[in-house]
């Protein structure tokens, strides 16, 4: 019996972990979108926000297209740049997802 149990678990804990790692992939993917739709309204290019947050554009690009995750650290520059705050867009991903 404790042998069953102890698979349970094993079970149990790899689905939470799969559920949490999908999660994260959608605030990602979110975060993305959110943050593209910001820099168009902003109607500045990737190169001016890039600059701002002194990244380079391709790094933008590729954040904005979802091929990378954000570091909190960069996310915060990009979202300075776009005058808003992380934490702003992080909640405006959570309710999207809701």
């Amino acid at each position: 019996m404790a042998i069953a149990n102890r698979h349970l678990l094993a079970i149990a804990y790899s689905i939470n972990t799969m559920a949490t790692k999908i999660k994260h992939e959608k605030i990602d993917e979110e975060l993305a979108t959110i943050l593209r739709k910001k820099r168009k309204k902003s109607r500045k290019s990737q190169e001016e926000i890039a600059h701002e947050a002194g990244i380079d554009r391709s790094y933008l690009s590729e954040i904005e297209c979802g091929k990378v995750s954000v570091s909190v650290a960069v996310a915060r520059k990009i979202a300075k740049a776009l005058n808003t705050s992380l934490s702003r867009m992080i909640k405006e991903a959570e309710s999207n997802l809701s």
